[in-house]
């Protein structure tokens, strides 16, 4: 169990979007200079932005994007799965 609440960078906080921001998914997931990448409900642009499922999904497309960034290799802007 975890307090989310008592946490200092998330003090409870989840994500939604607002009115106009439907690009902002995309905008939040994009991988700055091939070495910072982003994961979490909010930058889900699979369809599963529910808080468990996208951090689940993200996690695995923004791992996917790391391997492919350490390989040299374009990652696909779909799920990742290994």
């Amino acid at each position: 169990m975890f307090d989310w609440a008592e946490d200092p960078w998330a003090r409870g906080a989840y994500s939604w979007i607002p009115v106009g921001g439907l690009d902002a998914p995309v905008a939040l997931a994009t991988p700055l200079a091939g070495r910072l990448f982003f994961a979490g409900e909010a930058t889900d642009t699979a369809g599963d932005p529910g808080t468990v499922h996208g951090a689940m999904t993200t996690g695995e497309r923004a791992a996917g994007e790391i391997i492919a960034a350490l390989w040299g290799r374009p990652s696909s802007p779909t799920k990742t799965r290994f």
